[in-house]
């Protein structure tokens, strides 16, 4: 068994069994996120210019609704499905901003996304899943940062100065 992992890192029996549990609980609502094995693609890359900036967009699920227009499903992992705590988690680790940036990528590449479904998992047992419909609206929100990240990013590009945190050393005294 070893010699045939390569450079890949075995897994224990218990993270396996775990993501067995996770990934059989999540599979059950997948009709919920209309996806549909026979019309969806999993994990597939797609790449395009969006805003003079060369991008990459990789959804978790990408589902043909036959009219069109595509569904995009994606798998996060939380603590807490309650929705309230779960949007903090949409807000707090950029989640709106990251579905417009697939969007825009798809729509570039020809695919019209109009639903957004988050499949969402608790990350620790019993790994009960629930699915979250994001509103388009809230999605499109998220255009001016994100077009502010990418005129950030071409800036930074075209004159080799990425700017990040000061290099002063900060004295944590000063706010103890």
């Amino acid at each position: 068994y070893e010699d045939t992992l390569g450079k890949r890192t075995a897994v224990a029996q218990d993270i396996y069994d775990n993501a067995v549990l996770a990934s059989g609980s999540a599979s059950l609502l997948f009709p919920d996120c209309q996806v549909s094995v026979e019309k969806s693609m999993f994990e597939h890359s797609f790449y395009a210019e969006v805003g003079g900036v060369a991008c990459a967009a990789r959804p978790d699920i990408l589902t043909d609704n036959g009219d069109g227009t595509f569904t995009m499903v994606d798998v996060k992992t939380s603590q807490d499905l309650n929705e309230w705590s779960f949007l903090r988690s949409c807000q707090r680790y950029g989640y709106f901003t990251q579905f417009l940036h697939y969007c825009q990528v798809l729509a570039a590449c020809g695919y019209n996304v109009n639903r957004v479904r988050i499949l969402a998992i608790e990350n620790s047992s019993p790994f009960q899943a629930r699915v979250f419909a994001v509103p388009m609206s809230r999605i499109e929100q998220e255009a001016a940062s994100l077009a502010v990240a990418r005129d950030t990013w071409k800036h930074c590009q075209s004159t080799g100065e990425w700017d990040g945190w000061p290099r002063e050393i900060f004295d944590l005294e000063d706010i103890l």
